[in-house]
């Protein structure tokens, strides 16, 4: 063949296909033979010249993407079986790569789906969620592209507005993805049924009373408009939200892990919270209450076999959802003891000198000696006293602790206002003396990278979690002296971050009296993340550990920051039995940059995972991980909230606390 020729391979495999299309054989079957065809193209495309065959060759490659559309929806007109329908996913997403769809998490897909099989269903479900969040995000980019430029047309040229929407809709509806998504979409309510799961997942069972309220984000709900109790359907949340006090139950419309920052904190505030794994039962839910919006409803919210009940609610029923949660709890805040020197070891530290975060790190270290079967990356603190010390050093003139005084007497405005002033303050005001940083740097290899990580005295108890409140970061180069002094500083100022410090005043805490440590430990590059509570947090069994896991490091599981579901394992201690409640869908990890600081995406193919791939690793190592947590659970004396990573085989700790009550 000469450069600037079409592959002569081609040519058997187009009479193929039109021997099968004349032959009106099945249309998976044509589907196949069209896919192994475009296949060939690509590979040919590679080889030719810019110029007028490569031209030629690219239309023919467009028409048949456009029969494949035909072939597809022939396929979803039929009485779907699962082998023909987890073969045509297959044969539908390597067609929307073909096409050159968001390469990378096609490709990523198309991996995965090549090894699925109906006797797999847990495996089925998260390959299927993973297409139709594909299908969801694709449709709304599409829409999002033509909408300013096809609605300056339409004004232009005096269109009307629905005609306007049609045609984008028609755009969409259009492509081979769209066809697709009825594919994918078919698999996912069928492999429930499978499983016997609806299309609702249960974060915090009970019922709530108040006025109906529609969001588009929990972030968005403004609390200080809030006079009455609120049952709150909202489309999206980031996972790191406060809740609004006045909200007593949330309907939301996609899929949030249980142990995320937000999923804590309804718990601890017991807001009847339900999640929605599948868009066209969300949308149903809500197209049926839209015009219900104010109105007092009713919202039940149960373990059982219908998870989710809401109905109009009487008057008499009015006084369920105004009781204030939040007042019934008195927080107790440890006084601040003082540590002479600026860095400790974890090990040598209180929470009374460094919080509950870096103490723990020091009784963790001293229990993986005595399990044998964990590991504790190091780590150091710079306790209390040091922000203490650089709050003093200002004098007079600086007089942090004199701006605190009334912040709770304020408006809503003024407490928004007074926390940026104090966040600025600490940010560019408080000195850091450098022998902190000097320290820091003595106690890793000069190659380590590091989690800076938030230790204040309000955080991390057992009446308030404050999950999520004050920052962390992550990958900050041991050998770069002025980002760790600013991951300090950054640490130190997210104590008066406008979300904390109204979170404070919402949970009755003092705010002269909250006090910031810093834990430092050496960043472990996890091939799993994992949250663990070693009693199941959902229906409350203390013989089940539960246990949630995604690929790469933490802040996939802490955060809604990437679209998906987590590994959700049962472990029952008096049957030693792992169950799966769910395998991971999540299109992306979060991983550490390279060369830089933080965390980067990156797409996750679950063809390579063993946590997907092998189920005898995956019960052994559910049974490893809920020995752990029984173990701690019997080391602290309580049920404990744990937090580590796994590389390989082996396992670290890098946070244990207790359970919120």
């Amino acid at each position: 063949m000469q450069k600037g020729e079409p592959r002569k391979s081609s040519f058997p495999l187009l009479k193929e296909f039109l021997d099968l299309k004349s032959a009106e054989v099945r249309a998976i079957v044509q589907l196949e033979a069209l896919v192994n065809l475009r296949r060939e193209i690509s590979y040919a495309m590679d080889d030719l010249v810019p110029g007028e065959v490569m031209q030629r060759v690219r239309l023919v490659d467009i028409q048949l993407e456009k029969f494949s559309f035909i072939l597809l929806a022939g396929i979803n007109s039929t009485n779907l079986k699962w082998a023909t329908t987890l073969h045509a996913m297959s044969l539908g997403m390597e067609s929307i790569k073909l096409s050159g769809i968001q390469t990378v998490e096609s490709g990523s897909i198309l991996s995965e789906l090549k090894q699925v099989s109906e006797s797999d269903p847990p495996r089925v479900k998260a390959s299927a969620e993973r297409c139709v969040r594909f299908c969801d995000d694709f449709t709304k980019q599409t829409a999002e592209l033509f909408e300013e430029s096809v609605n300056v047309v339409g004004e232009a040229f005096n269109v009307d507005q629905h005609a306007v929407s049609v045609f984008i809709e028609a755009e969409v509806r259009s492509t081979i993805v769209f066809q697709f998504s009825r594919t994918a979409s078919w698999a996912m309510r069928n492999v429930r049924a499978v499983l016997g799961q609806p299309p609702w997942d249960v974060l915090f069972p009970g019922t709530a009373t108040g006025s109906l309220l529609f969001a588009h984000s929990i972030s968005e709900i403004p609390e200080h408009e809030l006079q009455q109790p609120r049952v709150a359907v909202v489309d999206r949340a980031e996972g790191d939200e406060d809740i609004p006090h006045a909200i007593k139950g949330i309907v939301l419309g996609h899929e949030l892990p249980h142990l995320s920052h937000l999923g804590v904190r309804a718990r601890q505030a017991k807001v009847v919270f339900i999640n929605s794994e599948d868009t066209t039962t969300f949308k149903d839910f809500k197209k049926a209450w839209t015009s219900n919006s104010e109105d007092w409803v009713k919202l039940v919210v149960s373990l059982g076999v219908e998870p989710l009940r809401m109905e109009d609610a009487a008057d008499s029923s009015r006084a369920e959802g105004v009781s204030d949660t939040h007042e019934k709890v008195v927080i107790d805040i440890p006084e601040p003891v003082a540590k002479r020197a600026l860095v400790v070891a974890a090990t040598d530290v209180s929470k009374e000198s460094a919080g509950t975060k870096a103490s723990s790190a020091g009784i963790l270290e001293a229990a993986a000696k005595e399990h044998g079967d964990f590991k504790v990356p190091r780590s150091v603190v710079v306790p209390f006293s040091s922000f203490q010390r650089a709050a003093q050093a200002g004098g007079p003139e600086l007089d942090y602790f004199g701006i605190l005084q009334g912040f709770d007497e304020l408006s809503l405005a003024e407490k928004e206002t007074r926390a940026e002033a104090v966040a600025a303050t600490i940010l560019y005001k408080f000195p850091l003396n450098q022998d902190i940083v000097r320290k820091i740097q003595g106690s890793f290899s000069k190659e380590t990278r590091l989690m800076v990580r938030s230790s204040a005295n309000c955080e991390d108890l057992e009446e308030m979690s404050g999950a999520g409140l004050y920052d962390s970061f992550a990958n900050v180069p041991v050998s770069d002296r002025g980002a760790i002094a600013e991951a300090v500083r950054k640490v130190w100022s997210s104590l008066w971050t406008k979300r904390a410090a109204l979170s404070r005043s919402q949970y009755k805490v003092p705010h002269e009296k909250v006090v910031m440590a810093v834990l430092v430990q050496e960043m472990v590059e996890a091939e799993l993340s994992f949250i663990m509570f070693s009693n199941n947090p959902i229906n409350g069994a203390s013989n089940e550990v539960y246990i949630e896991m995604a690929v790469g490091m933490g802040e996939t599981l802490a955060s809604a920051e990437v679209r998906g579901s987590p590994y959700r394992l049962v472990y029952n201690t008096s049957k030693d039995r792992a169950e799966v409640a769910a395998l991971a869908s999540f299109s992306y990890s979060l991983q550490p940059g390279v060369g830089n600081l933080g965390l980067e995406k990156k797409a996750v193919d679950y063809s390579r995972v063993k946590m997907t791939t092998n189920s005898d690793w995956r019960e052994e190592m559910t049974r490893r991980l809920a020995k752990i947590a029984k173990f701690l659970e019997a080391h602290y004396g309580k049920p404990q909230d744990i937090e580590g990573v796994v590389v390989g085989k082996t396992i670290y700790l890098v946070q244990s606390r207790a359970m919120v009550k």
